[in-house]
């Protein structure tokens, strides 16, 4: 099985450049199309609106932010387990990749935090006597019929019930 946020992750790139342009064309053509600039619109100057629009963008930026979106690719359909995700976020597009053999893998837990906005999975592998705990991996971008699909796939294969 193979579970790939490639879809969601470019509606998400999308929606956040589209929203921005959208905000600032809508702001600029009403300010220097109806002379808004010099008057005001509704007693407000240009630049407490654009600041309005803008607040809107960040907070809408922020929610995203908040809810710690990666991109995320899991594939089972070999020898191993591979999960490869990176953070969305700017500046942090470190392609990071967790592969474990089906025979190694023990166990595996979702997690939620901040109210049900962040949800993780983290994997655990069976390394000589030991187990072995990975970082968290955020599934936050998943939808609900894909993060069934993500523990329908991965119960087949723990150790643990």
């Amino acid at each position: 099985m193979i579970i790939d946020s490639k879809k969601a992750t470019i509606r998400l790139k999308l929606y956040n450049r589209a929203l921005f342009v959208l905000l600032f064309s809508i702001t600029i053509i009403l300010f220097f199309s109806f002379n808004f600039y010099y008057n005001g619109l509704m007693g407000y100057s240009f630049t407490i609106w654009i600041s309005f629009f803008l607040f809107i963008y960040a907070a809408y930026f922020s929610f995203g932010l908040i809810r710690n979106y990666y991109y995320f690719f899991y594939n089972d359909m070999g020898q191993k387990l591979v999960f490869r995700y990176y953070s969305l976020a700017h500046f942090s597009k470190r392609l990071q990749a967790v592969e474990i053999k089906k025979a190694t893998f023990y166990k595996f837990e979702f997690r939620k935090k901040l109210l049900g906005l962040q949800s993780y999975v983290i994997l655990y592998q069976k390394v000589a006597q030991n187990i072995a705990k990975y970082p968290p991996i955020s599934v936050s971008l998943l939808s609900k019929r894909q993060r069934n699909e993500l523990v329908t796939s991965l119960t087949m294969f723990q150790k643990v019930q």
